[in-house]
């Protein structure tokens, strides 16, 4: 088996990854832990696309546009009313993440 970079294939992108290729039939491996490592990363950057979708309309509160958000999805993000999120356009979608704190 010899050394290689092995492209890692998710619905939204390729990571590469290190592994090995065999010389007789092109037979690629990759260790346990360095595929956990990449499918860690793929989540991050959102190459597994959309999970747990919901549909919602855009409504307004004062003069801004609001949208509810799903108990479920706010707790598997660990955020709750009052908490500090990031909101931004990737491409066509609108991502709204959990805000990272700052140093003092």
């Amino acid at each position: 088996m010899a050394d290689a970079i092995v492209a890692v294939h998710f619905p939204r992108g390729t990571l590469p990854v290190r592994g090995g290729r065999c010389p007789l039939d092109g037979e690629e491996k990759i260790r346990a832990e360095d595929l956990a490592r990449v499918e860690t990363l793929a989540h991050e950057l959102g190459l597994f696309g959309v999970e747990n979708a919901v549909e919602r309309k855009i409504g307004t509160t004062g003069t801004s546009a609001s949208v509810t958000l799903p108990p479920e999805l706010l707790a598997r993000l660990g955020v709750k009313p009052g908490s500090s999120v990031e909101i931004g356009a990737l491409g066509d979608a609108l991502v709204i993440r959990k805000a990272k704190r700052r140093k003092r």
